[in-house]
This record gives C-alpha cells, sequence and structure tokens, in this order.
C-alpha cells in the first residue's frame, strides 16, 4: 500500500466523528481493492450462494472470490465445498456454469479428472501413454 493510501485511511480512522462510511477512494482505487482482497476478503465469511441451489450430488456453480475462481461443489457427504475453480495441469478453468457434473469434475482441456471434493483422480497420460494414475 502506497504511503498516501496509508495517511490517508489513517486520517479517515482517527477522525470518525465525520466518517460516515469509507472515503470515495476506497470505491474506485486498484489498490484499495487489492488491499480488501488480501484482508477483508480473504479472511472472512463472504456469501456466495444459496443452499437450494445444490439440490443433487454433484451440483456445482462457479463463483468469483476477490477476483479469485472458486468452484463450490455438492460432495458425496452432502456437503457444500469450495475450492479453486483451475486445473493442476495448464491451470484452465474447470467449470464455467452452473450444472451437474456427476461423481467427477473433467478439466476441458486434457480430461484431468477430480473428485467432488477436489482431489486429483486421474491424469490421462501423464508420465506417459496410456497412465491415468495421478502422481
Amino acid at each position: 500500500m502506497s504511503n498516501s493510501m496509508k495517511i490517508m485511511l489513517s486520517n479517515f480512522l482517527e477522525d470518525k466523528k465525520l466518517a460516515n462510511g469509507l472515503p470515495s477512494v476506497a470505491y474506485t482505487d486498484e489498490e484499495f481493492w487489492e488491499m480488501e482482497c488480501e484482508t477483508v476478503l480473504a479472511e472472512n465469511w463472504i456469501f456466495v450462494g444459496f443452499v437450494h441451489e445444490f439440490d443433487k450430488l454433484g451440483d456445482v456453480s462457479p463463483v468469483s472470490v476477490a477476483g479469485k475462481p472458486i468452484l463450490l461443489v455438492k460432495n458425496t457427504k452432502g456437503e457444500i465445498v469450495g475450492f479453486h475453480n483451475v486445473c493442476r495441469h495448464r491451470c484452465l478453468k474447470l467449470v464455467d456454469q452452473p450444472k451437474n457434473v456427476g461423481k467427477l469434475i473433467r478439466c476441458p482441456y486434457h480430461a484431468w479428472a477430480y473428485d467432488l471434493d477436489g482431489n486429483l483422480r486421474a491424469s490421462p497420460h501423464f508420465g506417459g501413454t496410456n497412465k491415468h494414475q495421478p502422481k
């Protein structure tokens, strides 16, 4: 964070009796957004969806939290879990719209497969032809 941003926030916090909300720069400044992503959004609970959007095992919904792609999934235990919505292999987005993926999430690029908790289950041809086990 730049010194000017630190001074501005410090002045804002010290002058509580005049403050009715965040300073206007908080809504437009890229640096302020990055700071919020690293603190407020990364360290606190954030609303990302409704439980009724996940009726069946394998229902998934991609969301973005603090600029990071997250995949919400109803797993085999009936829990709604979240993990990064990117393939380990080439960082391609795994799912681009809400849908049901069944029991495996497959990367659309090279078909790497993940279970409903985000664990790698198959990595086709990684390490040689017809080798499909994750390393």
